[in-house]
């Protein structure tokens, strides 16, 4: 876990549960979202993709290798 992480996971953590999700999409908003919770596997209309759990984006994956490979899309 690198500084950043820590710090937003203590500062996010430090927040009250009313105000969390709000603060937390503040802080995703403004230093960027890393994709670092990707939910599992979805195939829908021929293409399986994983998608951040924070921000929606979408990568490519594999069914055959089960990684997940290229650039992000939203």
């Amino acid at each position: 876990m690198s500084v950043n992480e820590a710090t937003i996971n203590y500062i996010t953590l430090a927040v009250p549960n009313r105000r969390r999700n709000r603060f937390t999409a503040f802080i995703i908003h403004a230093l960027g979202c890393w994709h670092l919770e990707m939910g599992r596997p979805i195939t829908a209309s021929g293409e399986t993709y994983r998608a951040c759990v924070n921000c929606g984006a979408r990568r490519c994956f594999d069914e055959e290798t089960w990684k997940t490979k290229g650039p992000y899309y939203f």
